[in-house]
């Protein structure tokens, strides 16, 4: 052996760093991780999308039913717009319905599932509420027309039920 090769072998000769294989091999399983997981998250970020609509669909049925049974005599309800996309809490006075105030944000309660970015995509297919679109609730918080509420977003679709006294989700296949 001579001295020559031992210098050129040492440790302090050596480059650190990968090679250009070991790179490639690299992004190459990143490329695959993310081509697996990418179409995952979207459809869990779509779920949750469609969750949420369905629970403001529910927490406004829940408002008007409320109202109605602590403002006695007065009638509060809840009226669906599929083809606009949207649905709205209304106080009945005599036959005018008006649009009543978000608890929040004090502005009307209307909610445009194309306007509002948590849920756009989210499509309010069609309701079937005894041939209405609409339900309101009398002084006991009992419901006018029970039914479904349909939501849909993408392939996914979900459904709110509405019963005389109590509302809930439910998934449909």
């Amino acid at each position: 052996m001579s001295i020559k090769q031992t210098v050129e072998d040492s440790p302090k000769n050596l480059r650190p760093g990968f090679t250009l294989l070991e790179m490639m091999v690299v992004l190459l399983v990143l490329g695959i991780i993310l081509a697996t997981a990418v179409p995952a998250m979207n459809d869990s970020l779509r779920e949750r999308r469609l969750d949420a609509a369905a629970e403001e669909v529910v927490m406004a049925l829940e408002y008007a039913q409320n109202l109605a049974m602590t403002h006695q005599g007065t009638l509060y309800g809840v009226e669906f717009f599929p083809d606009r996309n949207a649905f709205r809490c209304y106080e009945d006075n005599g036959g005018a319905k008006t649009t009543m105030l978000h608890p929040v944000d004090k502005k009307p309660y209307e909610i445009d599932f194309d306007l509002i970015p948590p849920y756009r995509g989210v499509d309010l297919s069609h309701t079937s509420l005894g041939g209405s679109n609409l339900t309101s609730f009398d002084p006991f918080g009992n419901g006018s027309n029970t039914g479904k509420v349909f939501l849909e977003l993408a392939k996914l679709k979900i459904s709110v039920r509405v019963n005389i006294v109590t509302f809930y989700r439910e998934e449909v296949n």
